[in-house]
This record gives C-alpha cells, structure tokens and sequence, in this order.
C-alpha cells in the first residue's frame, strides 16, 4: 500500500466529509473507495472491450476513432449511467455479429 499527502480546499474537505458521514464512512475511507473505483474504471476501459474479446486483438486506432465517433454523436450519452450502457450494448453487438461469420 503506497500512501501520498494531498492538500484540498476547505469546501471540498467539509462537502465531502459530510458525504462520508451520511454514508457511515470516514473522509479517508470514502476518498479511498473513489480513488479504487476510479482506478478500476481505468483497468477496465469499455471501449472496445467486446471487439479484443471477439477478435483476439486490439482494435486498431481507426476502429477505435469510428466507436468514439458513433458515441459522441449519440444524444444519450450525457452521462456515466448512459455510457455504460452504450458501451455494454456495443459490446454485445459486437459478440452477436462474431458469431454470425
């Protein structure tokens, strides 16, 4: 376990220590837990997660680039909740149309 000293705002401090409060939690614990979860988002990136899984590979920048694209012109996509499930849904085209060839 490494450890770091992080300076934040007094606003920030007091907003969110009374979020770890309401939630049963101490400040240090539920920043812990935000930084895990950031983390894990980060080690399991869904974008182009159903095409490594259904090819074998990377997709190339080209496939990645026309994802993005049909994602950011999506309406739906405004926030986290909508995102995760574009990309799941992506993901499962992805399979269904692998199992088609």
């Amino acid at each position: 376990m490494k450890r770091k000293l992080i300076d934040i705002s007094d606003s920030t401090f007091e907003r969110l220590s009374a979020k770890a409060g309401a939630s049963g939690s101490s400040l240090k614990r539920y920043i812990e837990n935000l930084l895990d979860e950031d983390a894990k988002n980060l080690s399991e990136p869904k974008i182009g997660y159903g095409y490594r899984f259904v090819s074998g590979r990377e997709p190339s920048d080209a496939e990645l680039m026309a994802i993005l694209d049909a994602a950011s012109s999506s309406v739906l996509l405004q926030n986290r909740e909508a995102q995760d499930m574009f990309f799941d849904r992506l993901d499962e085209e992805i399979k269904e149309s692998s199992h088609g060839r």
